[in-house]
């Protein structure tokens, strides 16, 4: 549902964000970062298909 909706979804285990915390963010920084720099494909629900 969230990613119908636009959304990009990471997960992260529970024990890495309280073990490697700095990990976790930095591979959140490096995504928008990317994304900055390019157009990051939206899925267009309605008709099932990638934008």
């Amino acid at each position: 549902m969230l990613k119908s909706n636009g959304y990009t979804v990471m997960r992260f285990w529970e024990h890495d964000i309280k073990n490697s915390l700095h990990t976790c963010v930095n591979q959140i920084q490096l995504f928008i970062e990317a994304a900055a720099r390019i157009k990051i494909p939206e899925y267009d629900s309605t008709n099932n298909n990638i934008i």
